[in-house]
């Protein structure tokens, strides 16, 4: 099965992000419940299935909260 994820389209046009931070919110997306905006993945979860070392994934998923897109294991979408 093809795994999938559904993204906010504002995120494909906000100039902060880079595309680093599109691979780790999609990545995070792909992970929520489907009737649920919360996500619990871990960061060597998220690091192996969007192909980026650990230690990027906090400095990006910290961007994603400042910018608004994730609010405590929460998305803002």
């Amino acid at each position: 099965m093809t795994m999938f994820s559904i993204m906010p389209i504002d995120a494909f046009s906000d100039k902060r992000l880079t595309l680093q931070h599109i691979r780790v919110l999609g990545t995070l997306l792909s992970f929520r419940a489907k009737n649920t905006n919360v996500v619990w993945p871990s960061r060597n979860e998220i690091a192996a299935r969007c192909g980026m070392h650990p230690s990027n994934i906090s400095a990006a998923t910290s961007d994603l909260v400042k910018f608004g897109y994730v609010e405590g294991g929460e998305f803002n979408a």
